[in-house]
């Protein structure tokens, strides 16, 4: 997906659900994360598959921190692994 259409399409629904747990003051994000910090996440397979919404994923933590770095190791429609 292209990022105008990616923009165009895709952003409202992201913040929108992004809104429901971080403007509300969500209970659980809370208790597991009080204050902003830096940090590191990975996807990991939790079965074998077919890697889809990479650029969706990616994008989400965009929009929380316009400096966001994202480093595939597979792209959209590879075969994926448990583990991977």
């Amino acid at each position: 997906m292209n990022n105008i259409t990616m923009k165009m399409n895709a952003d409202e629904l992201i913040l929108q659900a992004l809104r429901e747990d971080i403007t509300s003051e969500d209970i659980t994000t809370n208790s597991v994360m009080p204050r902003y910090q830096a940090g590191e996440v990975d996807l990991i397979c939790k079965q074998d598959g077919v890697i889809a919404g990479l650029e969706v994923f990616k994008r989400v933590f965009e929009l929380l921190d316009d400096k966001t770095e994202v480093i595939f190791y597979c792209k959209d429609g590879d075969n994926v692994l448990i583990g991977d």
